[in-house]
């Protein structure tokens, strides 16, 4: 409620800005509540409306206004975002991760803080040129190695991706794995459920 406090009616234009550009972040990071969802999206919507199309201010409210969108589709998430992620949000960049398929191939796929499991999956589907696509999900891949328990190597762990989770926060997963001795992910993988 703070930010919408700071965005109405402030009257500093660069103020303003910078406001908008905070409310941008933390729609894009932190969803709100379903209580609060209705208010906030239509606090955005007419803000947007009622700039000038001139004002510094308004690229910043179309674009929390996206976000929004976007990120109340997934509700909160499991991880915050990292600086680079924030930095590349706020600067309108992508950032990329490797997804591999069952042959072995990989592709290399565009995400950014609000990006869903579902949106990478269609957008994969759109670089293999895959038209029926709704069949196919990605997994997360772990082999479990830990030699002192087990000298033989185990078979690969799939766990199927929920489709609503943001692909920011497997990512994560996958880094706070590699760095755990206990196990190495092998990466996300496209199959068929």
């Amino acid at each position: 409620m703070q930010l919408v406090k700071q965005t109405r009616g402030n009257p500093s234009s660069h103020s303003r800005a910078k406001a908008w550009g905070m409310f941008n972040l933390v729609a894009a990071s932190m969803p709100p509540s379903k209580d609060f969802t209705g208010l906030i999206s239509e606090y955005i919507h007419s803000a947007v409306q009622d700039m000038d199309d001139a004002e510094e201010a308004k690229q910043a409210a179309v674009a929390t206004w996206q976000a929004l969108k976007r990120s109340t589709k997934c509700g909160p998430r499991r991880t915050l975002p990292s600086v680079e992620e924030i930095v590349a949000h706020l600067q309108s960049h992508r950032l990329t991760t490797i997804v591999f398929f069952l042959d072995e191939t990989f592709e290399e796929v565009a995400y950014d803080i609000t990006t869903s499991v579902a949106e990478a999956v269609e957008q994969l589907a759109g670089l293999i040129r895959l038209q029926n696509y709704q069949t196919f999900t990605l997994y997360e891949a772990v082999r479990p190695v830990n030699p002192k328990l087990n000298p033989e190597p185990m078979p690969d762990e799939h766990l199927l991706l929920d489709e609503h989770r943001y692909v920011l926060g497997l990512n994560r997963a996958v880094a706070r794995i590699l760095v755990g001795s206990e196990s190495a992910v092998l990466g996300m993988w496209v199959g068929q459920q």
